[in-house]
């Protein structure tokens, strides 16, 4: 069982994304000192800040989620909120709130969303590369600071970053990203840059503690690690 964040309910004001790890210092010979990763590159650190429960839904959908992610031992996939640094094409959008065939929406008043930005791997890559031949197939160009997911067949949803671009025609030739893939990836591969996601976990048992307030509102923050485990 993997559990889905309710990115389009529980809405955070803020929120920060980082890779956490560790360098070691080998020592310092010649009055500069050598240092390393220790720590295969890391794993990404998420915190969803300020998250306003304006609604009863609200706080019961915490609550599920508090227990369906049983203090962190069930995985839980969570977007990162990226929408202002997507690569979509010029005059293009989102499309989100599609209905269902009989044109209503979730109780919550949402509905589906649609991938625009077409992306896939031109050739394959092996666990743990740090960089990657992208196909252009309906994308903006990318200039790096992007992020974006891949589905891995037995990690699941796994989050990169981008460091650096170089392009030929509708070729991404070099997409230099971390942390390191965490699985091999085939050629032609669908990369996910249209809601970009990792499988994580919360951080201790604690992590979705929540203390309600009559008024006005109350406000909460979950804190996740990257999960091991699909």
């Amino acid at each position: 069982m993997v559990v889905l964040y309710p990115k389009d309910m529980l809405i955070e004001a803020d929120h920060d994304w980082n890779i956490v790890g560790n360098t070691t210092t080998a020592g310092i010979s010649t009055g500069a000192s050598e240092d390393t990763r220790s720590d295969g590159g890391g794993f990404w650190s998420a915190s969803l800040n300020n998250i306003e429960f304006l609604h009863r839904n609200d706080t019961l959908v915490w609550r599920a989620i508090r227990q369906q992610c049983n203090g962190g031992v069930v995985p839980i996939i969570v977007c990162r909120r990226d929408i202002e640094w997507i690569p979509l094409p010029a005059g293009q959008s989102l499309i989100s709130n599609i209905p269902h065939s009989d044109g209503s929406l979730f109780d919550d008043g949402s509905g589906y969303t649609q991938s625009v930005i077409d992306v896939v791997t031109s050739g394959a890559a092996p666990l743990r590369a740090t960089s990657l031949v992208l196909k252009q197939l309906n994308c903006a160009d990318l200039q790096g600071g992007e992020s974006f997911s891949i589905q891995h067949e037995s990690f699941g949803w796994r989050l990169y970053e981008i460091g650096s671009v170089d392009k030929i025609d509708d070729l991404f030739t070099s997409v230099t990203f971390n942390p390191p893939l965490r699985e091999a990836v085939p050629d032609g591969t669908q990369v996910e840059f249209d809601a970009p996601r990792c499988t994580m976990k919360l951080v201790d048992s604690s992590s979705m503690d929540l203390n309600i307030k009559s008024f006005p509102f109350s406000l909460a923050t979950v804190k996740f690690v990257e999960s091991k485990y699909k």
